[in-house]
């Protein structure tokens, strides 16, 4: 951490200081962000969603867009598959968060596809 004197809250400088750290916002930080956001669009309302629909509209940009989700997906499952039991915790910590009960671990290792399979523990019969 450097020496600096951290902005007060209560301001978009303090939110941006809460952002950088890690923190969550406070209240007065999130308000005036939130006051920041309104008087931006308020100021010139239809800028940004014109330049937004014209760029989503484009083909080559949706292309671009699809492609990027999907490497994303397989870089996950990539991770996902290496890593099965770190990736179990995080998915049962997340299902827990919106009250769903643990994955059942059999079934997402099937659906994480061959890599993960090979790292399944062999049956074990009695």
């Amino acid at each position: 951490m450097s020496d600096e004197p951290r902005p007060p809250c209560g301001t978009r400088s303090g939110y941006n200081a809460h952002l950088r750290h890690g923190e969550t916002y406070c209240q007065p930080c999130r308000d005036a962000a939130a006051a920041y956001q309104r008087e931006l669009r308020a100021t010139n309302p239809t800028a940004d969603t014109e330049s937004q629909r014209k760029w989503r509209s484009d083909p080559q940009n949706r292309a671009k867009q699809r492609a990027a989700k999907a490497a994303q997906g397989k870089a996950t499952r990539a991770l996902a598959a290496r890593h099965v039991d770190e990736y179990l915790t995080l998915l049962d910590a997340a299902r827990a968060d919106v009250g769903l009960p643990p994955a059942n671990p059999r079934q997402v290792r099937g659906r994480l596809g061959r890599a993960s399979r090979s790292l399944m523990p062999d049956e074990v019969t009695p």
